[in-house]
């Protein structure tokens, strides 16, 4: 498959929390989101945790989230529904994929 260049990747990084399973395996979470540039709309999202099932939690709640709409409404139904250790660095996370977002190019609305 080629990349047909509809798409930009964008990543946000936060510290683990101390004494976890996750800070044990990685020292950072990572936030990948793959957004159309027509629309900005994210349409893939990844994130590194050890656990699969959290991992497709998370992509439940952010795909088809708009990058260009305020971050704080996906940012709380991430802390109120992701209780996990790690839901904190997750949150940052998504908050620096989405400030590196707001400096991009792509970025219509700054």
């Amino acid at each position: 498959m080629m990349y047909d260049g509809e798409c930009f990747l964008v990543v946000g990084h936060a510290q683990t929390a101390r004494n976890t399973n996750l800070n044990d395996v990685y020292d950072t979470v990572s936030v990948q989101l793959q957004v159309k540039k027509d629309t900005k709309v994210v349409v893939k999202a990844n994130l590194n945790v050890i656990s699969p099932l959290t991992n497709r939690f998370f992509q439940e709640i952010v795909v088809g989230y708009c990058m260009d709409d305020p971050i704080e409404p996906i940012l709380d139904t991430i802390r109120e529904n992701m209780l996990t250790p790690s839901t904190g660095s997750t949150v940052q996370a998504m908050r620096n994929a989405w400030i590196r977002y707001r400096d991009s190019k792509f970025c219509t609305r700054k």
